[in-house]
């Protein structure tokens, strides 16, 4: 605590009428351990970065030599060529993926050496001492406060030169010191002084961010020679084109893991400064309005004691830009404000939810690499993007929930509430800058892999994502009244945002991949058809988190009322003055209040829209649709019946889209956490009334099966559409909320089902698509019809005219990187005589066949994507 040393008066203890509630915003994990993940995804982001970089360089002729090798002698048959290709580059893939995971090692190496040797370093630069022996006073009073604030284990006390004006504490797990002021050591006797500046520190040492703080300093530090690593190795090898892009991305690598460290720095000082002035226990009054009494029965205002102590610091310089963003403490200013109002810290800022975003999407490629290195030859390569979806996915979602639903649920005790449009953006922006920085690609324009595809997937899939999981925060702090335990209401926060966002990132890796492959249709059927099998259990358990919200919900909220005592901090309820509760209704839950006295302040009614608007929703939409599929069944003829299949059952996920979509624009993102539930009822109940409308196409076993994948496309579509949620639309009483939905929905639906069913062609292929829809069902086995007559011609002839001119493409690059002799002059001459004639081949192969049989391309096409 910086200046401690400057305070000498005590407050004098008094007692005062009994304080009105405060909100208990540690009751949800800190926000210095929600930085924790966004540090170590740095580490691991910039780890696996440096060192994908680093064998690119240095073993990458050797690599490509090898697989060029496993290219010589393969048989004739492609599956079996594969198998052999896979089982003869697995050695070399495997090597490349412990490469990379060396990176992200040899980081965490560093940082924890660094982190060992600090308390030697830090007692020796501050000069500090053990206490003398006539300071024995000293150390009893830090053993008395610590056994009040839960402190097991008591720090050494030591203490350092004259000139030293701020406490801090130091060392590592087990051996924590706390370092005093002279002036402070010997002013044991002053309580106002003495007690607050040593709970703060003893608070760092309760939530262990002690460590942490200093390995968040040790990681900045040992980033420096590993990224330093693949510059020098370029420099040495004489391979100076690579530095251009590598040095951009590496820097943003760097300013990113810089802005994560300061901001947990920041972060901790706070949360400490909420536990020192927190009661150990009930107390019997206090000085000021809102004040704690110490718990010890001294009548000590703990409060009251780090305010004066705060106020009294020096004023800082006001911080503004870059200043701001890499400060490692707050200002005195900003602590006062904090501990006035404690609901401030329960939001997020857009700078966390951006540099979570961007780690995430940086280190997805090159995890997924690894995944597909150390799974080659195992036959589950296909499994690399829901490997490298969990593993990224998973912390930015614990991240980006922990944060709103802190905020939608302190909103309601005179917090600001959770935000969407900012923090909307962010994550779409993050993900997008992050696909940007992929080392798998060395292009060097000035925004790397960064297009106009991936941005508007990352910024549509990014913002849905966080404004649904909003929404169900939202929903969630309504039931709050219901849940008995803090830890159980954040475990349903951290598990639903693990749900939403591992499956947002594995829908952008596949969306991408295949627009990037081939075109838009072609996306929206790879994630129709793959969707339904891996998004299936993950939708269902986050309609069940929304729809368990709505029951607990139910009885439990009380109006916005007036008069009464509000709460500590802010201005009552929802902007309002709380009261003394309402007859029969709960008030707010007790662990979000630090003195648990819930019924002090009556819980606030959730906004539009409730459930009967989203019933109404998801019969409209359905309706709708089947409406659609009905004037379409009596205008078609001729056209082949799979083909309508296919589109009408894509028609049921498009009537569950429009009915989230529609709720986000009417309700914002409570509306979007509702439509988690609505959207399957109305794809599900599109599904029934189709078919019923068309038995002939969709009958049989068909309809089961569009009942099991329209749900969870639905989910899909809709997430992307819910960013909408995030546009400040005006919106008014719930009657009219429902009225605005519905008609939205209906609109959507048509529009959308429209769309569909009249650009049949586009995506499915005359009659033959991505769908598994087929009325005939006739036996695979055997051509049993034209078109699957032409599939197969297809596939002898058309697939290895354009794989030869593949391979053909693929060894003259392999013979370029191969030749690591060549001087940039001699490659660029190697490019243009050898691979771009092979280039024009794969090109004239394409084109050939793609005007020669287009329908049986896309059949091909399509069955390589289900198999």
């Amino acid at each position: 605590m910086s200046g401690a040393a400057a305070v000498a008066d005590e407050v004098p203890a008094t007692r005062g009428p009994a304080p009105p509630p405060r909100p208990a915003v540690l009751a949800y994990p800190t926000p210095t351990s929600v930085h924790l993940l966004v540090l170590v995804l740095a580490v691991l982001a910039g780890g696996l970065f440096v060192g994908a970089w680093t064998y690119n360089i240095v073993a990458g002729g050797r690599w490509a030599r090898g697989v060029a090798a496993c290219f010589e002698g393969l048989p004739a048959d492609p599956l079996e060529a594969q198998s052999v290709f896979e089982d003869c580059t697995a050695a070399l893939e495997r090597e490349r993926a412990w490469s990379a995971a060396g990176g992200a090692l040899v980081t965490l190496a560093l940082a924890v050496i660094l982190l060992l040797v600090h308390p030697a370093v830090v007692a020796r630069r501050r000069g500090l001492r053990p206490l003398p022996a006539g300071l024995a006073a000293t150390q009893g009073r830090v053993a008395e406060l610590a056994a009040q604030g839960g402190v097991r284990r008591v720090p050494t006390v030591v203490v350092g030169r004259l000139s030293q004006v701020d406490a801090f504490s130091y060392g590592t797990p087990g051996r924590y010191r706390i370092a005093l002021p002279p002036k402070l050591a010997v002013s044991v006797g002053h309580a106002a002084l003495f007690d607050p500046v040593v709970r703060h520190e003893l608070a760092h040492v309760r939530h262990r961010d002690v460590a942490l703080a200093w390995f968040a300093r040790a990681a900045w530090w040992a980033f420096w020679p590993v990224v330093l690593v693949p510059a020098a190795v370029s420099v040495v090898r004489g391979d100076l084109g690579v530095l251009g892009p590598y040095a951009w991305r590496a820097a943003l690598v760097l300013l990113v893991v810089r802005l994560v460290a300061d901001a947990m720095l920041r972060s901790r000082e706070h949360d400490a400064d909420l536990a020192a002035a927190r009661p150990s226990v009930r107390g019997a009054g206090a000085a000021s309005p809102g004040a704690t009494d110490d718990g010890a029965g001294t009548g000590r205002d703990r409060l009251g004691d780090l305010r004066a102590v705060l106020v009294a610091l020096p004023a800082a310089r006001v911080r503004r830009g870059w200043r701001r963003l890499t400060a490692q403490h707050p200002t005195p200013a900003e602590r006062v404000a904090v501990l006035d109002a404690p609901a401030r810290l329960a939001r997020s800022s857009w700078l966390d939810v951006l540099t979570v975003s961007f780690l995430a999407a940086a280190s997805f490629p090159t995890v997924e690499a690894v995944a597909v290195a150390a799974l080659t030859g195992t036959g589950q390569v296909d499994v690399a993007r829901t490997v490298a979806a969990v593993v990224v996915g998973a912390p930015l979602g614990v991240v980006l929930a922990l944060g709103q639903w802190r905020a939608a649920l302190f909103g309601r005790l005179g917090g600001p509430g959770a935000r969407v449009g900012v923090p909307a953006l962010m994550v779409g922006t993050g993900l997008a800058l992050g696909a940007a920085v992929d080392p798998q690609r060395l292009g060097g324009q000035p925004l790397g892999a960064l297009d106009a595809e991936t941005a508007l997937l990352s910024l549509l899939l990014g913002a849905g994502a966080l404004v649904v999981l909003t929404g169900l925060g939202e929903l969630w702090a309504d039931a709050a009244v219901r849940v008995r335990r803090a830890t159980g209401h954040w475990l349903v926060a951290a598990s639903c945002g693990v749900l939403v966002l591992v499956g947002a990132t594995w829908g952008l890796a596949l969306a991408t991949f295949a627009v990037e492959q081939v075109d838009w249709p072609f996306a929206l059927s790879a994630l129709s058809a793959s969707g339904a099998v891996a998004l299936t259990a993950p939708c269902a358990a986050l309609a069940l988190a929304a729809l368990a919200a709505l029951v607990l919900r139910r009885g439990t909220s009380a109006p916005r009322v007036h008069g009464g005592q509000g709460v500590h901090g802010g201005q009552g309820v929802r902007g309002e003055q709380g009261g003394q509760g309402v007859h029969g209704v709960r008030g707010a839950p007790g662990w979000a209040l630090e003195r648990g006295e819930r019924h002090l302040v009556p819980w606030p009614a959730g906004g539009p829209p409730g459930a009967r608007a989203g019933l109404l929703v998801a019969a409209v939409a359905s309706v709708a649709a089947v409406l659609v599929v009905v004037i379409a069944q009596a205008a078609s003829s001729g056209d082949a019946p799979v083909e309508r299949a296919q589109a009408y059952g894509l028609v049921a996920s498009v009537a569950g889209g429009a009915a989230l979509v529609a709720l986000a624009a009417g309700g914002g993102a409570r509306g979007a956490g509702l439509g988690l539930v609505v959207a399957p009822a109305a794809a599900l109940l599109a599904a029934g009334g189709l078919v019923l409308v068309a038995p002939d196409l969709l009958g049989g076993g068909n309809a089961a099966r569009l009942v099991r994948d329209a749900a969870p496309f639905a989910v899909v579509l809709g997430i992307a559409g819910a960013g909408l949620g995030a546009v400040p639309l005006p919106r008014g009483s719930r009657r009219t909320v429902a009225l605005v939905t519905a008609v939205c929905a209906a609109v959507l639906c048509v529009g959308g089902a429209t769309l569909v069913v009249e650009g049949r062609s586009r995506l499915f292929g005359e009659g033959l698509g991505l769908g598994a829809l087929d009325p005939a069902a006739p036996d695979p086995a055997a051509p049993s019809s034209p078109d699957d007559a032409a599939e197969r011609a297809y596939v002898q002839a058309a697939v290895p005219t354009v794989v030869a001119a593949f391979l053909a493409l693929d060894q003259a690059v392999l013979a370029i990187d191969a030749d690591t002799t060549l001087a940039p002059d001699a490659r660029a001459a190697r490019v243009r005589a050898d691979t771009l004639p092979a280039v024009r081949a794969v090109q004239d192969a394409v084109a050939w066949r793609r005007d020669g049989d287009r329908p049986a391309r896309r059949a091909a096409r399509a069955r390589a994507h289900r198999g």
